[in-house]
């Protein structure tokens, strides 16, 4: 690599350097993103790419993830897929929702949203991300409190949730 990484995630690149790669940036940044609890894991978007990330945490496919590019956009109609949520579930919107509708909406593996998608920035909840040439570390809002954060492969489409 030409650099190492500095920042929240270095000790964590040490820990998985081979399957991370070398890092794109030298630090860790800020970004805006939404995220989703779902039934089985965990919907995030990235504004900075407008990327969304599938995080299954149980069932037949925990451990494992998915990314698709954000393709809804302002003006498409809110709800992709007709569904009736089951009491206690939301059906996810816009981008989360086509996603969850390619994926077979109501037979969806990641299961319905547990709550209305929320969005997150500097200052509230303080989104990081730090890009690698075969993956990506994420520190999700919750990451700021637990000091967790999700390091996602990308030759192998898993990922750990670890302390950073």
């Amino acid at each position: 690599c030409a650099f190492e990484p500095a920042g929240e995630f270095a000790a964590l690149w040490q820990t998985y350097k081979g399957q991370l790669g070398c890092p794109l940036t030298a630090t860790p940044k800020l970004i805006q993103d939404a995220e989703q609890a779902f039934e089985t894991g965990h919907m995030f978007w990235r504004d900075d790419n407008r990327y969304i990330y599938v995080v299954y945490e149980q069932g037949a496919q925990a451990g494992t993830y998915l990314v698709f590019e954000d393709e809804w956009e302002e003006g498409d109609s809110a709800y992709s897929c007709v569904a009736t949520a089951p009491a206690g579930r939301v059906q996810p919107e816009r981008g989360f929702g086509l996603v969850w509708c390619k994926l077979g909406g109501p037979a969806a593996a990641i299961g319905w949203g547990l709550e209305e998608e929320a969005g997150y920035w500097e200052g509230k909840g303080d989104p990081l991300v730090h890009d690698f040439g075969s993956g990506v570390i994420l520190r999700d809002s919750a990451g700021t409190v637990s000091g967790m954060a999700y390091v996602f492969f990308g030759s192998t489409g898993t990922f750990v949730h670890e302390a950073y």
